[in-house]
């Protein structure tokens, strides 16, 4: 995990006197609303704790996840003042069907009231497209909901597979279905592990103007990680189609 470097604190100081000489606002302003939108809602393990009648702390998952997407901006873009104001707007974690946890062991809170580009933005994936790059690959089938929950899985089990094949067993199975772009980052977000040395076909989105090209999330080099699209006809031995279980959705 990096930390907080002096570097960082270097090129911190160096922006401000940039900013300062040219006879703008330094960093104060911005770097406070990070820092209490950081420690609203509490810091660490305490942020996703909750007090049982026991007294014992457990983790809430519900407040985890709703806190990371918080702590990226998300709470800031919907005009929530406080976390709990945020947390208040995010829907009890469904009961998903037997078997999803071991199929689909990725618990993933997909909050879509932002749009897929500043989301993108917040979370620091480099994404050349617009807000009307991807569309549903099945329309009848995208969730339209705009906050929910998914049980996912990040494509390991389907490396070396063709997206467009992975669609036809998806389709047979009857309760599968792939990743759009916006919950593939949604995935990375909870889960930034997903794409250690390994990418996400995200098969549930299509390029508006090429429908035979579907998104993928993944890492290259210099750590940058990039949401793109390529040919849905080919397969490659790092890449593998992530999916959900749609079990909670109604879909």
């Amino acid at each position: 995990m990096a930390k907080f470097t002096t570097g960082q604190i270097a090129k911190l100081v160096a922006l401000e006197e940039q900013r300062m000489g040219k006879g703008g606002d330094g960093l104060h302003t911005e770097l406070q609303e990070l820092i209490r939108r950081l420690e609203s809602g509490g810091v660490g393990t305490n942020a996703a704790a909750v007090r049982m009648p026991s007294g014992a702390k457990v983790i809430d998952p519900r407040r985890a996840q709703a806190k990371a997407l918080w702590d990226k901006g998300w709470g800031r873009e919907l005009g929530c003042k406080k976390f709990e104001d945020y947390l208040a707007s995010i829907p009890e974690i469904p009961i998903f069907p037997n078997g999803y946890t071991v199929r689909f062991p990725h618990l993933v809170l997909v909050d879509q009231r932002i749009t897929l580009t500043r989301a993108c933005q917040l979370l620091g994936v480099k994404f050349d497209g617009n807000d009307q790059t991807f569309v549903p690959y099945d329309p009848a089938r995208a969730v339209t909901t705009q906050v929910s929950w998914a049980r996912c899985q990040d494509g390991r089990v389907y490396n070396d597979r063709k997206p467009i094949d992975c669609r036809t067993e998806f389709a047979a199975k009857g309760d599968e279905f792939g990743l759009s772009a916006f919950e593939g980052i949604s995935l990375y977000a909870q889960h930034p592990e997903v794409i250690d040395g390994h990418c996400m076909d995200l098969p549930g989105s299509v390029r508006a103007d090429c429908r035979g090209d579907c998104a993928y999330l993944g890492r290259w080099g210099g750590g940058v990680v990039q949401l793109g699209c390529h040919w849905d006809d080919g397969a490659l031995p790092d890449f593998g189609s992530a999916s959900r279980g749609s079990g909670a959705f109604n879909p």
